[in-house]
């Protein structure tokens, strides 16, 4: 199963959530199909990721914190961040967190 895919973001990558490898984890992909890359690597659920306008980042909806919450990363999956730590759950976040 695939969901939470966005739409092309400059250098054509589309991100995507699959649980390919269970559990649900954020992938890149060139548009052509080629070169498809596992972003997130935990025992959590990770879906909904969206490009952030700069294109160098994404945000996307996690189960991490016992919650969920939406955090950012960069293009590369470093610096994951935490953006809404709260006790609420935190759910589609949008290219403009």
């Amino acid at each position: 199963m695939t969901l939470g895919m966005t739409p092309l973001r400059p250098g054509n990558t589309i991100a995507f959530a699959s649980d390919r490898n269970d559990p649900m984890d954020i992938y890149a992909v060139q548009s052509g199909g080629t070169g498809i890359t596992r972003l997130t690597l935990t025992d959590d659920i990770e879906t909904n990721p969206a490009w952030k306008s700069t294109d160098l980042q994404m945000v996307f909806e996690t189960d991490r914190n016992a919650n969920e919450d939406i955090f950012r990363m960069s293009s590369d999956s470093s610096f994951q961040t935490d953006l809404t730590k709260n006790v609420a759950e935190d759910y589609r976040p949008n290219r403009e967190h």
